[in-house]
């Protein structure tokens, strides 16, 4: 059953008017904080009842979060249409259009738990002109049927006529998976029951584990997962698959399962595990060298290890790869002597930093310390210590009076070097 009033809104005279003003008023009104109010302006001045009007506002809200998290890539939000639960599953294009990559030179692909439609539209617009590929977008909900169908229709892109389509069914249904044929399958179980979420792949909806297994035996041995970050590396599935991590920007966003013939598309076997950092696409690998160093002392930098390699447990083959030691045996920060090089082989995979200090730690000698540089921005950093950031940074800056020729931001890592709590001053560098 569709949401109140949501073909109304979209295909209709009065609707798509009550939804205008919507978005005028929560332009205009502090983003939509006095929603009810609003909602009432709207049903007074177009006629349209309170509750569709409230729709209305809803949906204009939802638009202003997906230019958010759409962005950088250039999705047409003002024009689509989400759920609460819909948009916070939808995945970031970027992140889509990356994996969609893989897809390449397959004829179909069938994507379950298709939601609103992001990854089905991602995946329809790497069919390029003159292509024949073909989308089947699956989802148990109607609504969401829907609005994925509207999506793909009203999203900016250019998608071939027929290379994307839209059908209610379960993702566990044995006659419908037998049914369909394609090249490869793509899949985004919910991760979200009620209020909580779940990291857990038996947890999901459906269950990845028992997802998993039927699709390659009824539909096809290339599959492709989407699950959380932080799902455990030794669930029993990722055995049987290549684990790709995956962050953009520095946020950790994904982790995708991917079977079948991507893992030779991934040049890695079964059990091998992948960081990626985008938008760079540079990645490492648990089939790459590993180096076991660790320092005695901080040398000339410290290397900040993107949070998709510290997820995929790569820390040391990022080592090996910047000719890095690791400065404690739990700690996932790097030393080096020699700057490192921002190469096509590694570029977003780390993030700098040079040294210019570095203490056993203890809360009066980090005052003097800084109290030396007096930056006019102090940052915090931490990883093997208990220390409360926000405090700790409040109170340092309050015993301090930053000079006018003063650095303009230290950084302050908090830390253990050798199994003992240090304290490194450094300054943050752009790889060239």
């Amino acid at each position: 059953m569709l949401a109140p009033g949501l073909s109304f809104l979209l295909e209709t005279d009065e609707g798509t008017a009550a939804l205008a003003l919507a978005e005028k008023l929560v332009q205009g009104g502090g983003g939509g904080k006095n929603q009810s109010k609003i909602a009432l302006i709207v049903s007074r001045k177009t006629g349209v009842s309170v509750p569709v009007s409230a729709f209305a506002v809803g949906l204009t809200i939802l638009r202003r979060r997906a230019e958010k998290k759409f962005s950088p890539l250039v999705l047409d939000s003002s024009g689509m249409v989400f759920d609460c639960e819909g948009l916070e599953m939808a995945s970031n294009p970027v992140v889509s259009l990356y994996r969609a990559k893989s897809f390449d030179e397959f004829g179909t692909v069938l994507d379950l738990c298709s939601g609103v439609g992001i990854d089905s539209i991602m995946l329809a617009s790497r069919s390029g002109s003159g292509d024949t590929r073909e989308v089947i977008g699956v989802d148990s909900s109607p609504e969401r049927v829907f609005m994925a169908c509207w999506n793909g229709g009203h999203c900016g892109l250019n998608i071939l006529e027929g290379a994307i389509k839209f059908v209610e069914a379960d993702a566990l249904d044995d006659a419908f998976l037998s049914s369909i044929k394609a090249d490869a399958v793509f899949a985004d179980p919910g991760r979200r029951d009620g209020t909580s979420r779940t990291v857990i792949l038996s947890g999901t909806r459906p269950p990845t584990d028992v997802l998993a297994r039927k699709v390659r035996n009824k539909v096809s041995e290339n599959l492709c997962i989407k699950s959380a970050p932080g799902v455990s590396r030794v669930e029993p599935l990722l055995s049987e698959c290549v684990s790709e991590f995956i962050s953009l920007d520095g946020e950790l966003r994904e982790c995708a399962l991917w079977f079948g013939a991507f893992m030779e598309r991934k040049k890695q076997e079964a059990g091998a595990r992948i960081a990626t950092a985008l938008p760079t696409e540079c990645s490492i690998s648990s089939s790459d060298e590993v180096s076991d160093s660790i320092s005695a002392s901080i040398g000339a930098f410290i290397l900040e290890p993107d949070p998709s390699v510290i997820r995929a447990g790569l820390v040391q083959h990022l080592a090996a790869r910047t000719s890095a030691s690791r400065i404690d045996e739990k700690i996932a920060y790097l030393t080096c002597e020699k700057e490192p090089e921002d190469s096509s082989r590694s570029g977003g995979l780390f993030k700098p930093f040079r040294v210019v200090d570095d203490f056993p730690f203890s809360l009066s000698e980090v005052k003097t310390r800084v109290r030396e540089f007096s930056p006019k921005v102090l940052v915090v950093k931490k990883r093997g210590s208990a220390v409360e950031v926000e405090s700790f940074r409040k109170r340092i800056m309050a015993s301090i009076k930053p000079k006018e020729d003063a650095l303009g931001e230290l950084i302050i890592f908090l830390t253990r070097n050798a199994g003992k709590p240090w304290a490194i001053a450094a300054e943050r560098i752009t790889c060239n």
